[in-house]
């Protein structure tokens, strides 16, 4: 398969339904835009009429008006000092004089009401409609923002069902060999099966195209082992009979779990191969077998991890000796770290001393058991201790009649026989009442294997008294 190869062509019927929708949507929105645009520019127009044209003109009429007004007090002036002199002489009467004299008086008013109707255009009037334009032109300014960007928000949804329209063809991004992703089914469901006509949901993957020079291994690491990985650790990657270097470039912070019955949990971490080309026919999904390095020890004294023994809770080597007359000695050890095959050796070994391998099929002491206690309620009385040795500091609280061994955890009361041949089944040791020293004395002799003096020895303890116990 070579880059630009059709791959996949999706259904595009809902999209198509979705595009013609939406390119109506559009298109009223258009009409809309270009509405606010038109009243926009009306607005414009109509404040600058008004504040260069209609303004001026009303302030000349009103100027005019003035004018008139005065030359009017003037003329009923003149007429009326005329008719006041012809009045002396007697040739008017004082009708015709008070004529003029009222002529005169309402040229006056008028003259004002001129006056007034000029101020009232310049201070409110002006304003007053200035202040309604500006609002006008500022509304469809607005307006017109509003519109563009819902104009915009529809093209831009218009552009995504065309972009998705255009998905729906898949074509090859680059040379390589094309992977359906097909899954198998979990938990009994259907799988997944990459197919002509199939559903595809969205985000599901369809096809991968591995770029076969750049790989990398997905490797699952145990949750107990995780915490001591870091990106950049260098490892070694094995595929059938070859072999790679490798690097951690990724460590996953969220558990998987490998199966869905399995409560074992593993972290992927990624490794990058370096050298893809080390590997003939490689091919997606092969098994590989991965080595991280963790830790590079160097100058450190290490045996193999089955030549070590745990006895309670410490450690143990048994060195061949031919002069010891069992052929071996105990050693103990302070162990460090450890790896699948090695374990380090902090103290109690040299180079060279000489190990057995499996120290428990053929040493004795290797064989014995001393488990170290996890809490003062799991330990148990040694068989036989008698009772003078815990002074009464444990007192019971069970009842019994009889039964063979030591009594465990509170004492019963009981009328057996003498200590180890009777006394009744206990409860649990209360550690609140126990005696710090005599716990270490118990410890000493659990650890040094006392089994306390012969049952012929023990003495019977008083009948109706607590019995002993651990």
């Amino acid at each position: 398969m070579t880059k630009g190869t059709k791959l996949v062509s999706l259904s595009s019927a809902a999209i198509d339904d979705k595009v013609v929708a939406q390119q109506i949507v559009v298109e009223r929105e258009r009409a809309a835009l270009f509405q606010a645009a038109e009243d926009l520019a009306v607005a414009e127009i109509a404040l600058k009429e008004y504040t260069d044209g209609t303004y001026i003109k009303d302030l000349q009429t009103a100027q005019s008006a003035i004018v008139v007004q005065e030359q009017n007090v003037k003329t009923a002036e003149n007429l009326f000092n005329h008719t006041e002199t012809m009045f002396r002489k007697g040739h008017v009467n004082q009708l015709q004089l008070d004529a003029n004299k009222d002529a005169v008086t309402r040229a006056k008013l008028d003259l004002e009401a001129a006056k007034t109707a000029e101020k009232l255009l310049i201070n409110f009037t002006r304003p007053k409609m200035v202040k309604q334009l500006e609002s006008t032109r500022d509304n469809a300014k607005s307006k017109l923002e509003a519109e563009k960007r819902a104009f915009q928000l529809e093209k831009d949804k218009l552009e995504r069902f065309d972009d998705q329209k255009k998905q729906c063809i898949i074509f090859a991004p680059q040379d390589g060999t094309v992977i359906y992703a097909s899954q198998e089914g979990n938990r009994g469901n259907n799988p997944i099966v990459i197919e002509e006509g199939a559903q595809m949901k969205e985000f599901q993957t369809i096809l991968r195209l591995p770029d076969l020079s750049k790989m990398q291994v997905k490797a699952m690491v145990h949750e107990s082992k995780v915490g001591r990985l870091r990106s950049g650790m260098p490892a070694v990657v094995k595929i059938r009979d070859q072999e790679a270097k490798g690097e951690v470039t990724m460590i996953m912070s969220q558990a998987e779990n490998q199966n869905w019955f399995s409560t074992v949990k593993s972290y992927a971490t990624y490794v990058a191969i370096k050298d893809s080309k080390a590997f003939t026919d490689l091919k997606p999904n092969m098994t590989a077998l991965v080595t991280i390095l963790v830790k590079e020890l160097k100058g450190v004294v290490a045996v193999p991890l089955q030549a070590v023994v745990e006895k309670g809770g410490k450690f143990y080597c048994y060195l061949r000796l031919e002069h010891d007359p069992k052929g071996y000695a105990e050693r103990q050890v302070v162990i460090g770290d450890n790896n699948d095959k090695y374990l380090e050796v902090k103290d109690g070994l040299a180079v060279g001393d000489l190990v057995i391998l499996n120290p428990r099929a053929t040493c004795h002491e290797a064989r014995e058991s001393v488990p170290e206690p996890d809490s003062v309620n799991e330990l148990q009385m040694p068989a036989g201790v008698p009772s003078p040795d815990l002074n009464g500091t444990l007192p019971g609280a069970g009842k019994g009649s009889g039964g063979k061994g030591a009594v465990k955890g509170k004492g019963g009361k009981g009328s057996g026989g003498p200590m180890g041949e009777g006394g009744g089944p206990g409860g649990k040791l209360d550690p609140s009442k126990v005696d710090p020293k005599q716990l270490e004395e118990w410890k000493r002799k659990k650890a040094e294997g006392f089994k306390g003096p012969p049952s012929a020895d023990a003495k019977q303890p008083p009948k109706g008294k607590e019995t002993p116990s651990t």
